[in-house]
This record gives structure tokens, C-alpha cells and sequence, in this order.
């Protein structure tokens, strides 16, 4: 029977994952991130000692929790492990999107041969995205004077139309 997996391409290191307890934020449909058993982390740039495009964690899913909103307004999520394995695999990732739901089997994993160990109790916790914005709400006078500064002219020269 195929176990279902989530691989993302990422450039966080093993310690970073490890030290945030899993890899998030992701988009992605609620109903399939709930669906998946295991989380394959692969290889995005460096600066790990894994080639590019090589899967270097595998871990088990204890929980998938909402992490924020990404710009388009679409739902983020972190993948939180219990335990992890480090994969004897030098794969190429192929596809487009940073995340791929699909089996362990089909990116030529073998559960049996994962030595898995225990996770490490997370000791970073990473902002979600929404905290770290540098866009902050505005009331219209405040956005008024920011583009009237902006554009050198007065507030009263700013027409601003929300279509809702």
C-alpha cells in the first residue's frame, strides 16, 4: 500500500527544520494536508551538504496546523514531526511547484530501509507570515498623507475608492 507524502522543496538546513520541530508555512488545500502521512524535505540551492534537488529528511506528520495567509489570501500550513529519517537518496526534484503531494513509493523511498529516530522538542518557533509583514493596516487620512508625501501634493489632491 503506498504511504501518502508531501514533498517541499526547501533550502532550510536539517538543524532549522529540526529546531522548528517540522517545515512550514505551505500552501495548500486543507483537506489534502491533512491526508498525508509523511513530510520528504528536498534540497532547494544550499546550504546543506545534499545535492540540489535531493531529497534529506523524511518525517513522520504528528499534526498539520494553519500558519498564516500567504499575499494572495491562500491558507499556509505547518507540517509538525514526531520522528525523522535521513533518506540514502540523491533524487532530482521535478516539478514545478515548491510542494508535490504524492508517495513515498513514487519518489523511490523505501519505508523499510528509514532508520527513523525521535524528534527533537522544537526550540525556534517561526513568525507566521502575516506578523512579519511590513504592510500594516491604514486608516484613509494615514494613507492619504503617506501618498500625498510620496507624490508631493496635498492629502486633499488624494481620492482613494474601495471597491469591496
Amino acid at each position: 500500500m503506498p504511504h501518502s507524502a508531501i514533498a517541499v522543496f526547501t533550502s532550510k538546513t536539517l538543524e532549522t527544520l529540526l529546531a522548528h520541530g517540522g517545515s512550514g508555512p505551505w500552501v495548500g488545500a486543507e483537506q489534502r494536508v491533512h491526508q498525508q502521512e509523511f513530510l520528504v524535505c528536498v534540497r532547494k540551492e544550499r546550504p546543506g551538504a545534499e545535492s540540489h534537488g535531493g531529497a534529506f529528511l523524511v518525517g513522520k506528520i504528528s499534526a498539520v496546523r494553519k500558519h498564516g495567509f500567504d499575499r494572495r489570501g491562500q491558507q499556509r500550513w505547518f507540517f509538525e514531526i514526531s520522528e525523522f529519517a535521513i533518506p540514502a537518496l540523491s533524487g532530482r526534484w521535478e516539478w514545478r511547484n515548491p510542494v508535490r503531494y504524492t508517495t513515498l513509493e513514487e519518489l523511490g523511498i523505501e519505508l523499510k530501509k528509514l532508520k527513523f529516530k525521535p524528534a527533537p522538542p522544537a526550540t525556534q518557533t517561526i513568525p507566521t507570515p502575516d506578523a512579519i509583514s511590513s504592510v500594516k493596516p491604514l486608516t484613509i487620512a494615514e494613507a492619504k498623507a503617506g501618498l500625498a508625501a510620496k507624490f508631493g501634493v496635498s492629502p486633499d489632491a488624494i481620492d482613494i475608492h474601495i471597491k469591496g
